[in-house]
């Protein structure tokens, strides 16, 4: 069961809604277009919050702002030509706040995160990206609070020329985080 499985049409705003006690919150899959959700709330899911997938390649652009994360065990996992920007945010219990993932299938595919002023609590793993072949999983983190959780940063580079990283531009609060930690800071452009 989901609370809801979007797979068809290019746009869809979610706004003051609560997805509660499903195995998974929201899933969006193979189709390119864009994905808005604002003042929502994800608590109790034994699966993923919001999972989007582009295995497609064509690109999926995701916006999440002001949405509450409680005791879910992923609580965004994006693969494969996924932009995001994830603002005023909050993560609470969550076993994984965010995931960043390319796949083998698509070579060169790009995950790429962007966090602003979120806060994230007594977690296990913060953030974590997997970069496959010769694909990019990246997530750049910006003014956000990161207290009590087991696992900062986990980066995972799987063969070919990808790269995967966590990435800082050095105006976070970490503290009481058991391991881990920033691949560097954001490179200035």
């Amino acid at each position: 069961a989901m609370g809801i499985d979007y797979q068809v049409g290019f746009s869809l705003m979610i706004e003051n809604c609560v997805i509660a006690g499903f195995p998974d919150g929201i899933r969006r899959s193979d189709n390119d277009g864009r994905l808005f959700l604002s003042n929502t709330d994800f608590r109790n899911l034994s699966g993923t919050g919001i999972l989007i997938d582009d295995s497609l390649g064509v690109g999926a652009f995701v916006t999440i702002e002001r949405c509450r994360f409680v005791r879910v065990a992923t609580a965004i996992s994006a693969a494969n030509h996924v932009y995001a920007a994830v603002r005023d945010s909050s993560f609470l219990d969550c076993s994984t706040a965010l995931h960043m993932a390319t796949t083998a299938a698509l070579g060169h595919g790009i995950a790429d995160m962007h966090v602003e002023r979120c806060v994230f609590l007594r977690g296990e793993t913060v953030f974590s990206t997997i970069a496959t072949n010769d694909g990019t999983a990246r997530i750049r983190v910006s003014n956000s609070t990161i207290v009590s959780n087991v696992t900062l940063a986990q980066t995972i580079n799987n063969g070919g020329d990808g790269a995967s990283g966590v990435y800082t531009y050095g105006n976070n609060r970490v503290s009481a985080t058991a391991s881990g930690a920033f691949t560097g800071p954001v490179a200035r452009s």
